[in-house]
């Protein structure tokens, strides 16, 4: 799912938020203290409000885990030039 266009602008821009935060740290999501500070929410409880609705939208997911915010139909990929680590066994 992406934007919903039937919510407030703020949702919109806490999307936004997550999908260019997850970018810019290998898939890895923002804690709730971090989304509220990027768009103005000064409570975490509210941005955490926030999160709930979107996921009900089907504009996220969560399972419940430390910092765990999913994109529906997103999908991380390695940096490019990233080197695996080899397992011998």
């Amino acid at each position: 799912m992406q934007k919903n266009a039937t919510t407030s602008p703020k949702y919109n821009q806490i999307y936004d938020y997550i999908v260019a935060f997850k970018k810019a740290h290998d898939g890895n999501s923002p804690t709730i203290r971090e989304i509220g500070d990027a768009v103005g929410v000064s409570s975490t409880s509210q941005a955490n409000h926030y999160l709930d609705v979107m996921v009900k939208l089907g504009m996220i997911t969560r399972d419940g885990k430390f910092r765990m915010i999913g994109i529906p139909g997103g999908v991380w990929s390695p940096p490019t030039g990233m080197k695996l680590l080899e397992t011998t066994r």
